[in-house]
């Protein structure tokens, strides 16, 4: 496989990485700009002077930017690694989705509680499901992937 193919989208992936905050900031001096202005803005810009919020948004892109590498790493390796179809794939990923439509649901029912013991009660079950995948794993760590096919970026160049 020629790896030179691939060199196009990664000097692509540089360039957005360096245009993703200057239209971030673009995007907040023109929120701005509407705020002082009266009109309507997408976003209230004085929501950053919040340190409520700000700590919500950073755990957000913390979640977000977690989850969603390991979903892709799981499919990956449910795909090419275990050899199952992506419908099998989805089908095992779809339990994920269906938990956070249940506790989405919930989730106003639940602040009545106090928002401190609704975090320990999803740190504790966070916990618990961590360990069920380490128990998981330690029982199946001796099934090995049965067509483990080597990364195209890995690979070697064709002859």
């Amino acid at each position: 496989m020629d790896c030179d193919r691939f060199a196009p989208a990664h000097n692509l992936a540089n360039e957005e990485l360096v245009a993703y905050p200057v239209a971030f900031v673009g995007f907040y001096y023109h929120q701005r700009w509407k705020s002082r202005r009266g009109l309507s803005p997408l976003l209230e810009t004085d929501l950053f002077g919040d340190r409520a919020f700000n700590v919500g948004a950073l755990l957000i892109l913390i979640f977000w930017g977690s989850t969603t590498p390991c979903s892709f790493s799981y499919v990956l390796l449910m795909q090419t690694g275990y050899g199952h179809s992506p419908l099998v794939t989805a089908a095992s990923l779809a339990i994920l989705g269906g938990a956070f439509g249940i506790v989405s649901l919930i989730a106003g029912r639940l602040a009545s509680f106090g928002l401190h013991r609704i975090m320990m009660a999803g740190v504790l079950v966070d916990l618990i499901g961590m360990l069920l995948a380490l128990v998981l794993i330690a029982q199946i760590s001796s099934v090995a992937p049965q067509r483990a096919k080597r990364p195209m970026v890995a690979s070697r160049r064709s002859r």
